[in-house]
């Protein structure tokens, strides 16, 4: 008989005839599901560190579990759960690991919930690791899917695709932080884009910005600001329109931080270079009510007409000519004027007339030459 045999053997006699031991290691607590308290057979026996015990209570029903002084234990208590546990041993707190290997596929199928807690009593750097050689499939079925931690990263190789059949959200709206996306090229599909900004807009373009506009030609282009619009252009600007173009200035007082440098409702300046204003076609109006107009040119003024020309002034008329003046009229003149005519002519003035010239002052006239006047006529001069 081996030596092994004969310690199972002493044992049990000794357990026939003092009963089964009663040491500290029997007295201990272990923690198991709770079972019935009116047990109609119960048993326990411990060998080698390792412990059993088996019960069964009035109903049938059987609690069965083994542990070592390792701090291994299996229960299987009489409501049908099972406890599958393991305990660390020594000073330094070593052991306690759980090992589950198997060669083939392995398939958990739980009836009702599924929780999985993690503690990390040894405070590793990535108490929860999860490595596949191969495709994940997550799927909630008829319920929500919520990921949740101090930092999220989520970390592709190659493509990420992030789908929602109904409603893409990023943020809560409320108590949301900042959103940084940085890529090499952003591209956006969509039908339809609304940007709703409490507070403001800000861009720095290092390269070119273009918005076309394609497909429906009825399609239209707004910037509508409630203050100031400023539009600069460090280059060349160019605005072309093939239908109309329209443009109306209030005039109002400015609101908020003005932009404009003039206290005029409208200015254009060109500071250096020529300016052309070229009109291909149609008439030219200008209409000014209840204020006046102010012509001032510090050089030449050149003005080629090859049509007829027809001035009507119903107030005063004032011209001032500081130096020579020139008219050459190849065709009939009639000048007609209803109030006080005043011409001051301080320099050299020839009017050269072609053809008839008349001209008809039903108020007062005064010509006033500070140097030599000279009409001559040709044949006849009439002074009525």
């Amino acid at each position: 008989m081996s030596e092994k045999s004969k310690s199972i053997g002493e044992y049990f006699k000794k357990v026939i005839t003092d009963g089964l031991p009663k040491g500290d290691d029997l007295n201990k607590t272990i923690k198991t599901p709770p079972h019935s308290g009116t047990q109609r057979t119960s048993s326990a026996n411990k060998l080698n560190g390792v412990k059993e015990m088996k019960a069964q209570n009035e109903d049938g029903r059987v609690t069965y579990i083994v542990c070592t002084d390792n701090g291994q234990s299996l229960n299987f208590d009489e409501v049908g759960n099972i406890f599958l546990g393991c305990g660390k041993i020594g000073d330094d707190e070593s052991g306690g690991a759980m090992t589950v290997r198997p060669q083939g596929q392995m398939i958990v199928k739980v009836g009702d919930t599924l929780s999985i807690e993690v503690e990390n009593g040894q405070n590793q750097e990535k108490p929860l690791s999860l490595v596949v050689y191969g495709d994940i499939n997550m799927e909630a079925r008829g319920g929500n899917l919520q990921m949740s931690g101090d930092n999220v990263s989520i970390k592709a190789s190659n493509d990420m695709n992030i789908e929602a059949s109904k409603t893409l959200t990023m943020g809560n709206g409320k108590s949301c932080g900042n959103v940084h996306i940085s890529g090499g090229t952003i591209k956006h599909e969509a039908v339809f884009i609304k940007d709703e900004i409490s507070g403001s807009i800000s861009q720095s373009v290092y390269g070119e910005y273009t918005i076309k506009q394609l497909l429906s030609p009825n399609a239209s282009f707004n910037l509508i600001s409630s203050g100031a619009f400023n539009l600069t252009a460090g280059g060349d600007l160019t605005v072309k329109g093939l239908a109309r173009a329209e443009a109306r200035i209030a005039g109002k007082p400015p609101i908020g931080k003005p932009t404009a440098t003039t206290q005029n409702a409208f200015m254009f300046n060109v500071l250096t270079g020529n300016s052309k204003i070229d009109f291909k076609a149609g008439n030219i109006m200008y209409d000014v009510k209840g204020g006046n107009v102010t012509s001032t040119i510090s050089g030449n003024n050149t003005s080629t007409v090859s049509g007829n020309q027809t001035k009507t002034i119903s107030g005063n008329h004032t011209s001032t000519y500081s130096g020579t003046f020139n008219e050459t009229i190849t065709g009939a003149t009639t000048l007609t004027n209803n109030a006080a005519y005043t011409q001051t002519i301080t320099g050299v003035h020839t009017l050269t007339s072609n053809a008839q010239y008349t001209h008809n002052i039903t108020g007062n006239a005064t010509i006033l030459s500070k140097a030599v006047m000279t009409i001559t006529g040709g044949t006849q001069i009439n002074l009525n």
